[in-house]
């Protein structure tokens, strides 16, 4: 799959930027780019041009100039590229115009190819060991994951912490990815993926702003979100609650399940209506589990769990599909929940819902369940026990931002399955 992008730049355009977005598919696993420009010089003065590429998480991942005009960019890269799995999505390509001493043509070739499918595995985002206030070595931690809870992965997340990072590269049939809860004094932030230790106060021991702290996270590739924000007020859970004037929805991600035993659940749903609210006055932001694992507990087995949809099990990919929505929360049931072809974590642009075809399927649920789709104005109960259901949204009074999410309950209204969105966006005449 290739495309090829032509040109020109003016004199004037000197010491500007021009930005060219395209998509690569979730089938990549390999980009390809030539990037050239002429003339190279005018009467012995330089044209100057650069080009840098950035991938649907905004990470750098390659470099042409006039020196370097072809690169590959995959897990076994070309000169000039950085060795990662391609991401699927909306890439960047930036023109640095350094110099333009007269009229420049250009033209950029992008290849894509690949045969990658997805896939979803189960997980923890949030847990502890002996690093900080957990009662497990990281050993014993992947263990545990492993072999009581049949986990492919999980995160270790310890309390302003990243001395136990060391030691996930000796686990063996799970993966452990590094991470942090950043404990301030106002709640907790939980960070996912980031390459370095990140921390709440500046050089002078001053507190830094949430959306600094975010620039932080994104600068070393992770992502960051708010961990269990409405949880209690203290003494009972010291500063665990978000008391931040900044929403606890603005950033990457949100728990909106943390573990509490079975009797105090009520206010996980809580949690999750609060969620809800916000998606329906038109906010977008990822909903996650966060057991917030520090030891066994009676009623951690069947506790809602995060699952995602990726296509290789490595930190890029499942930081991606948490970023992105491909996520569901769930007890152990799985679904299949489409909108014309297009997954959780999706946007489907239609014109009209006459034309929107919703197919749902459903497995490994193992006691009654009701099921519910809800949408900004919605809340459709449309069956019970089903095994699939299909219907076209036209009997649904969709607004032209909209979205579609199914929640799962037993017959007591305890969830069992909830999805993030598939948003639906009208496209508009003009």
């Amino acid at each position: 799959m290739g495309k090829i992008f032509r040109g020109f730049i003016d004199p004037s355009e000197s010491r500007r930027l021009k930005v060219i977005e395209f998509s690569i598919s979730p089938e990549t696993s390999r980009v390809e780019v030539r990037f050239d420009y002429s003339p190279i010089s005018l009467g012995g003065i330089l044209n100057h041009v650069d080009l840098l590429l950035y991938d649907s998480m905004g990470r750098f991942v390659g470099r042409c100039d006039k020196n370097l005009k072809r690169i590959e960019i995959s897990q076994s890269p070309s000169n000039g590229a950085r060795s990662i799995f391609p991401l699927p999505g909306k890439w960047k390509a930036v023109l640095e115009i350094h110099e333009a001493s007269s009229k420049i043509d250009y033209e950029l070739e992008i290849k894509s190819s690949g045969d990658e499918r997805y896939t979803w595995k189960m997980g923890e985002l949030h847990s502890h060991s002996i690093h900080s206030d957990g009662i497990f070595t990281v050993t014993e931690l992947g263990e545990y994951f492993k072999e009581e809870m049949g986990f492919d992965f999980f995160f270790l997340t310890d309390h302003s912490n990243i001395s136990g990072w060391e030691e996930l590269i000796d686990l063996d049939g799970i993966v452990g990815f590094p991470g942090q809860e950043i404990n301030t004094l106002y709640g907790h932030m939980l960070v996912l993926g980031c390459r370095n230790f990140i921390d709440w106060k500046d050089e002078m021991m001053n507190e830094v702003e949430c959306e600094k702290i975010r620039k932080f996270v994104k600068i070393g590739e992770g992502i960051v979100g708010i961990a269990h924000p409405f949880l209690m007020e203290d003494p009972t859970c010291m500063n665990c609650e978000w008391k931040y004037s900044d929403d606890p929805f603005s950033l990457d991600f949100v728990e909106v399940w943390t573990y509490l035993p079975r009797e105090y659940e009520h206010v996980n749903e809580r949690f999750t209506y609060e969620w809800i609210k916000y998606l329906r006055s038109g906010g977008k932001v990822v909903g996650t589990v966060g057991g917030d694992f520090h030891k066994p507990e009676k009623d951690y087995p069947n506790f809602l769990k995060t699952i995602v949809c990726v296509r290789r099990l490595i930190l890029s990919e499942v930081l991606h599909s948490i970023k992105n929505g491909k996520v569901i929360l769930s007890r152990g049931g799985m679904v299949e929940l489409t909108i014309d072809g297009h997954d959780i974590g999706d946007t489907v642009e239609f014109e009209n819902e006459d034309d929107l075809n919703l197919n749902l399927r459903i497995w490994n649920i193992q006691e009654d369940y009701e099921l519910f789709l809800l949408t900004k104005k919605n809340t459709l109960k449309i069956g019970r026990n089903l095994a699939e259901f299909e219907c076209r949204l036209k009997d649904i009074d969709l607004t032209n931002d909209d979205f579609v999410l199914l929640w799962i309950k037993d017959p007591n209204g305890r969830t069992l399955l909830i999805t993030n969105p598939i948003f639906l966006r009208r496209r508009m005449n003009p």
